[in-house]
């Protein structure tokens, strides 16, 4: 259906694919689904990328089918020799894998070895499938570091195979896989393989660790109320590999790639991971940014006072790790504005001759509270701590006066846009508010945005899906929206990159674009790779994401034009 929809949609779905369910189709272990949807998202956001690699595998086509065809012959012969029944298959690595690797290896085809992959379907047990490993080593020779076993240490999302790259008849690179039956009904199907009903309940007693995780997300889609949290927590859950450490009682823990101690806590216990103070590795004293490797031994040393801290949040790289921490933070920045309420009315309460602790007792400020869509008085407090709401106009409510309009309090407490770029936003409605931008992710008109009141300084903008809208407490959110038909003349800097070959002239093509759709380049950077390849960083200057968009449209027309991305500072 993606040919009835414009370019941008294609692009908005194929991103949201690859971002989203071809991480969770792997993570679910269903590997089928996760090659096609790798594929259509690949051939949808590089289309040039895509037809140029397939056109140069195409070339060598026949080939590769007559070296598949010897390799099987020569496989099945000697495991039949062997007196294992095996089932023997050969392909070429999907697209999308095969420019994945070049992308994040900086090598060219050419370079790339292991374009081809064989896999051997046993028909027996695990000790079948290591006796055909020892075969393929004994016909070629293994290519050191290449060996992964995840039939011993299978994957979060279950997966169970021997991987091992070996140099095949003619010098080339090739990857076998091993399994047994089982393994690779698991591997192509993955949870759906286990999906079970017993009296209108899910079968759990077997293949309960298999249902770990989903279980685990369907939890955190509870804790979460923002679907956009709930997002890009899953989203960083979705990793592809990982490391396997153990705890002083040798159990095992997998973590993702880039893990470190304080993820480790978090992964034992919420409460061990609140109170992470320190940690050892291997018996030695280590820093909490310390990344951990395989094989490593975790110790957490705890403290009764110590508390989540926000830098944390710097180098932590699982979902739990990061929510816990922020539900902390905003818990405690929650108390702090508390108790500035407190303060606030207290001070307004004695100018009116009034006492605050007898207000508490009464029902009167609960009644407010709720009047004011605030579920108690600890939160009416908080609304007063956040500025959402003025002390005075509690004790004017309270002594029976006549609440202010709206939009009053609203323009009091933000001042007027004198100085913020505010032209063209409305902040609750109302569009004469000082705002400004958060430099962390440097919206655009046109762009999805959220605003966090922050007392005295207005209104901060943000982009919904920015990582440091998770971190703030949800009670100083209010809507911000683009005025429709306001103009703005200022411009805003962002930054975008452009991924391409290394060709004469293409960096003249490219500025030259962004310069005839009228945009200015506040500065470049450009590197260059051994295979020809080149990635160029601009800052540019743009009026809203339409022209933005506009421009990124017309570079990717530019042949030789891999990759086109605006990127979050």
């Amino acid at each position: 259906t993606l040919s009835y929809v414009s370019e941008d949609r294609v692009r908005q779905i194929a991103q949201e694919t690859q971002d989203i369910y071809v991480p969770l189709a792997h993570r679910l272990g269903i590997h089928w689904m996760k090659h096609e949807l790798e594929d259509l998202a690949f051939r949808a956001l590089e289309p040039a990328a895509a037809r140029d690699l397939e056109r140069r595998l195409k070339s060598k086509q026949k080939a590769r089918s007559r070296y598949i065809d010897e390799v099987k012959g020569v496989l099945s012969t000697r495991l039949a020799e062997a007196s294992l029944s095996t089932e023997v298959t050969g392909r070429l690595k999907d697209l999308a894998s095969i420019h994945a690797k070049m992308q994040r290896d900086g090598v060219s085809l050419d370079e790339i070895y292991d374009v081809i992959a064989f896999r051997i379907i046993v028909e027996g047990g695990t000790a079948d499938v290591y006796s055909a490993l020892g075969i393929v080593h004994a016909i070629w020779r293994p290519v050191p570091g290449r060996f992964k076993d995840y039939v011993a240490l299978p994957k979060a999302n279950g997966y169970q195979s021997l991987h091992t790259t070996v140099i095949g008849p003619y010098g080339e690179r090739m990857e076998v896989q091993i399994r047994t039956r089982d393994m690779h009904r698991d591997a192509e199907l993955g949870i759906a393989a286990h999906w079970k009903y017993k009296s209108g309940k899910l079968d759990s007693d077997p293949d309960d660790s298999k249902f770990a995780w989903l279980r685990q997300l369907v939890e955190r889609h509870r804790d979460l109320s923002d679907p956009n949290e709930f997002i890009e927590t899953v989203k960083i859950d979705l990793f592809p590999d990982e490391v396997f450490v153990f705890t002083p009682r040798g159990d095992v823990i997998g973590l993702p790639v880039g893990a470190t101690p304080v993820d480790f806590a978090y992964a034992i216990h919420s409460e061990v991971g609140d109170s992470c103070a320190g940690a050892k590795i291997n018996g030695k004293l280590v820093s909490l940014r310390h990344k951990l490797v395989d094989g490593d031994t975790v110790e957490i040393l705890t403290h009764a006072r110590q508390l989540p801290r926000k830098d944390w949040l710097d180098f932590v790289v699982t979902g739990k790790a990061r929510s816990k921490i922020r539900h902390a933070i905003r818990a405690e920045e929650k108390a702090r504005s508390r108790e500035l309420g407190r303060e606030l009315l207290d001070r307004e309460f004695r100018k009116a001759g009034l006492s605050l602790p007898r207000a508490l007792e009464g029902a009167a400020i609960l009644e407010l509270a709720q009047r004011h869509g605030r579920g108690s008085v600890d939160d009416l407090l908080a609304w007063v701590g956040y500025g959402r709401i003025e002390a005075a106009t509690v004790v004017r409510e309270l002594q029976g006066g006549a609440a202010p309009p709206e939009p009053a309090p609203k323009r009091r407490l933000f001042g007027r846009a004198k100085e913020g770029p505010s032209a063209g936003l409305q902040v609750g409605g109302q569009s004469d508010v000082m705002v400004r931008f958060g430099g962390c992710c440097a919206p655009l008109p046109g762009d999805e945005v959220v605003g966090f009141v922050t007392r005295g300084r207005g209104v901060t903008v943000h982009l919904k899906d920015c990582p440091k809208v998770f971190e703030l407490d949800p009670e100083r959110r209010i809507d911000v929206d683009w005025q429709a038909g306001a103009r703005d003349e200022a411009v805003r800097k962002i930054r975008m990159r452009v991924r391409s070959q290394d060709q004469p002239g293409l960096l003249a093509k490219v500025t030259k674009t962004i310069s005839a759709e009228g945009v200015n380049i506040g500065a470049a950077i450009v590197t260059t790779s051994p295979d020809r390849l080149s990635e160029q960083t601009f800052d540019v200057w743009v009026p809203d994401v339409a022209k933005l968009n506009s421009v990124m449209k017309e570079i990717r027309k530019i042949k030789g034009v891999l990759s086109v991305e605006r990127l979050r500072t």
